[in-house]
């Protein structure tokens, strides 16, 4: 009896599985979930790809083009599922890089659907959240800096002038988003300064949006309450006013914001530029035209571009005269500016 029982059941066993063969639910090793793809460059993966990213835009109307794939997994449904990972160029295989996962079906060799297009919530590289900018001097950071200052001057009718950033950090969102702590001068008033917090997002190469502009705290060395910020601004407005009166009447000063700072490498390709520069804007309007020798000594601020104050020897053409001169000299990078502000003689 026990024997005949056995046999009916393989009997039964086997039934199930020939039924289950002809009516195509055997998935067996082919549908045992999502199996990693090993070679993500092989050509028929990057034509996925490609088509997950062309029928994006056709559906949204962006301007997608496709950087690499980053990872991806395949799944016997109905066809072959193909699950990517991929980092596309927003406005252009050179724009910001965002991530996605592109899910696509394919039904018949070369026969796509595109089933979904979603943001990966994966960055990678790209997209780690929010990264430190390790070169706060860097041009391209002070231009965002100075972007956003003078845009909230013109949102707020104030008379910030930037001093320095004091730290900052980027991100990619449709876009490069800079978060900057800035440190700024208060009607351009020396040793006022204050502290903001500046959100900009460059779209594209130059193409910036000033987002948020939050007061923190009066210098970090000595922070004030709101009131005693409020008579603050109100007295540099006084004094503003009051320079600009002196200036009509003739008695000009240069307006001075930042502290100067020493230049630590005076044979910098980029200070002994500024140094010829100055020499040659002098000899301009000179009788006899001086000749650089060296630059002796030399130090930076940070005003509406950069200003630097250096020490130089030169002479005219001849050991015997010999002379040390002190040059000032603005720079505003940005704008591709130089400009000689004073050349004088000193004791040399």
């Amino acid at each position: 009896m026990k024997s005949f029982l056995f046999l009916a059941s393989l009997l039964l066993a086997a039934s199930v599985s020939i039924v289950a063969g002809n009516g195509g639910g055997r998935r067996g090793l082919y549908d045992a979930g999502w199996q990693l793809i090993k070679n993500v460059k092989d050509s028929h993966v990057q034509e996925i790809a490609k088509f997950a990213v062309d029928e994006e835009n056709k559906h949204s109307l962006t301007p997608l083009s496709l950087i690499i794939v980053n990872s991806g997994e395949t799944k016997i449904a109905s066809g072959v599922l193909y699950r990517l990972i991929i980092t596309v160029g927003f406005g252009g295989p050179i724009g910001f890089p965002i991530n996605y996962e592109a899910t696509v079906l394919e039904k018949n060799k070369d026969d796509f659907e595109l089933i979904s297009f979603n943001d990966s919530g994966r960055r990678g590289l790209f997209d780690a959240g929010w990264q430190p900018i390790k070169n706060l001097s860097d041009p391209h950071v002070l231009e965002i800096a100075k972007f956003a200052v003078d845009e909230n001057n013109k949102d707020s009718h104030t008379s910030l002038t930037l001093y320095k950033v004091d730290s900052g950090e980027t991100t990619i969102s449709v876009g490069a988003l800079y978060r900057l702590i800035v440190v700024v001068g208060v009607g351009n008033v020396y040793g006022v300064l204050a502290e903001y917090e500046a959100t900009v997002l460059e779209k594209s190469r130059g193409d910036f949006e000033l987002i948020s502009f939050k007061w923190r705290h009066r210098n970090p060395k000595a922070k004030m309450r709101s009131h005693l910020f409020l008579s603050v601004l109100l007295l540099a407005a006084y004094l503003s006013l009051s320079t600009s009166a002196a200036d009509v009447a003739g008695n000009q000063r240069d307006p001075i914001v930042g502290g100067w700072q020493p230049i630590k490498n005076l044979s910098d390709p980029h200070v002994q530029k500024i140094a010829k520069f100055a020499v040659d804007e002098h000899n301009k309007n000179a009788p006899k035209p001086l000749r650089l020798i060296s630059v002796k000594s030399g130090a930076t601020q940070i005003v509406s571009g950069v200003n630097y104050r250096l020490i130089i020897v030169a002479d005219l053409n001849s050991p015997y005269t010999l002379g040390k001169y002190e040059a000032t000299v603005l720079e505003k990078s940005w704008e591709n500016v130089l400009k000689l502000t004073s050349f004088k003689s000193l004791i040399y």
